[in-house]
Parts: structure tokens; sequence; C-alpha cells
């Protein structure tokens, strides 16, 4: 689950990059990069749907517990995280093609 969020935060931020769009910044860039792309700006529409940044925030926030504070993990609070991840991975690949129709077309 955490190379699958870290691989999810790469592409989204390759997605900025193309767009030209400048790079989350700070303490919270993780949960920032999220909700960026989950908000339309003027330049383009949502990278993610509402529900998908939902789940994409929940595994950045397993993500965070599994790496930085394992001594605090709770079992019972891994299986939202795998039915978030199970979303990403059921949605993430249809949205993404649906932002590059969007934007160029699909080519």
């Amino acid at each position: 689950m955490q190379a699958g969020h870290t691989s999810l935060e790469t592409a989204l931020l390759r997605v900025l990059d193309m767009r030209g769009e400048q790079r989350p910044t700070g303490d919270s860039w993780h949960m920032d990069l999220i909700r960026r792309a989950a908000s339309a700006t003027v330049a383009r529409p949502a990278i993610l749907t509402a529900e998908t940044a939902k789940a994409a925030d929940r595994t950045r926030r397993f993500r965070h517990v599994a790496v930085r504070t394992y001594d605090q993990f709770e079992p019972d609070d891994a299986a939202g995280a795998v039915r978030a991840a199970a979303h990403l991975a059921e949605t993430l690949s249809d949205e993404l093609a649906r932002f590059k129709i969007i934007t160029d077309g699909g080519d």
C-alpha cells in the first residue's frame, strides 16, 4: 500500500508538472496534493473525483501511520485503508483516462 500510494503521488505530481502547475510545498504537501487533484482550476478539470480523492487521502493517512508512527498502528484501522486502496485500484485508471481525454483529447 505504501508503494501504491507513493506511485499515485508521483503520477499526480507529473500531471501538475505537465500542466505547468506549481507542486505543493510545506509540511502538508501530501495532503495538499490530493486536495488540488480533486479541485478544478480555471485551466483544468479536477484530476480525481471527490470519492477517489477521499480514498487517496485514506491511503495517505495509513501510509503516514505505517511509516512514521508504526507503534501506534491499529489493526482495525487497516480495514478502511484496504477498502480505500481497493477503490483506487478499481477506479484510478479510468479517472486518469477521463482526465486525459478532457484535457488533451486522449492523445
